[in-house]
């Protein structure tokens, strides 16, 4: 089926542990539960469906997805803001969370005033 497990993710996913910024042992499924308590301030899905039902179910409102590799942050999925948005029911929460992230990130980013 093809060797992207073994000659892409494998090497980003070691060389993650050596310099010490990941778990030392794939978490699977248990992944979201430890960082919902605490022990983990990000997630790295490889799929947006694997991250986003876990992120929704503890912070539907204040969740930000980060696609990494896009220079963008989204809140929630843009089809359920325009829905609520026209129904008058729209929730700004999310929006908020990732205009914060987006804040804390340029904050620190080199060469940023």
């Amino acid at each position: 089926m093809g060797d992207e497990e073994i000659t892409l993710i494998r090497p980003v996913v070691e060389a993650a542990q050596n310099a010490a910024w990941m778990s030392p042992a794939p978490l699977r499924d248990t992944l979201f539960y430890y960082a919902y308590r605490g022990d983990y301030e990000v997630v790295v899905a490889m799929y947006h469906d694997q991250g986003l039902v876990a992120l929704k179910m503890v912070a539907f409102e204040s969740g930000v997805n980060w696609t990494l590799g896009c220079p963008s942050f989204a809140p929630r999925p843009i089809t359920a803001r325009l829905r609520h948005r026209r129904q008058g029911k729209a929730d700004p929460s999310s929006m908020r969370a990732a205009l914060r992230l987006a804040g804390r990130l340029a904050a620190k980013a080199p060469g940023v005033a």
